[in-house]
């Protein structure tokens, strides 16, 4: 009995030390993404397009030389996404070596879209790859800084899809 009892603490402990390194991660990717101030978007190949949005007194604009509104639907959507990002751990990026795969095989050895968000907790840029499998999703690779460790995630692909628009589609159509 004793001995059970022993096995359930120990096997809870573990448990929850595996949950909360887990969570912390978590936490962290939700402060750096919940209250963003400027995103930058780059487009990998066949674009190779930048598009810079920034926040001033509570509005969003798109800066290339001048600042332009944004589309408040378009930011919206963008915003409500990075806030509810829902990703689903694949694997860390120091095992894929292990594995016998490289970034190239998920796509984020040169990722096709890069977004660098900048908050007021610091800066992580998101590295978004290939698709998954069954084409519902994306890997995302979120990098702190020059941090060289990381993990690969899927998200699902309308994150991609709200982020992943030319420049004139962010302007507010009253502006043009």
């Amino acid at each position: 009995m004793i001995l059970n009892i022993m096995m359930f603490v120990w096997i809870y402990k573990v448990n929850t030390k595996i949950s909360n390194n887990q969570n912390d991660y978590e936490l962290k990717l939700i402060n750096f993404l919940s209250d963003p101030n400027h995103i930058t978007i780059h487009k990998g190949f066949p674009a190779n397009e930048k598009v810079n949005l920034f926040k001033k007194n509570l509005y969003w604009y798109v800066s290339d030389q001048n600042e332009w509104p944004v589309s408040e639907f378009k930011i919206s959507k963008l915003l409500g996404r990075l806030r509810n990002l829902e990703a689903r751990l694949i694997l860390k990026k120091c095992d894929i070596a292990a594995d016998g795969e490289t970034l190239t095989d998920y796509g984020l050895e040169e990722p096709r879209l890069k977004l660098d968000i900048n908050s007021s907790f610091g800066t992580i840029s998101l590295l978004f790859g290939n698709k998954t499998r069954n084409n519902q999703e994306v890997y995302m690779l979120p990098m702190w800084g020059n941090q060289k460790e990381g993990n690969i995630w899927a998200v699902n692909k309308s994150f991609d899809d709200a982020a992943n628009i030319s420049t004139i589609d962010w302007l507010e159509k009253d502006f043009l």
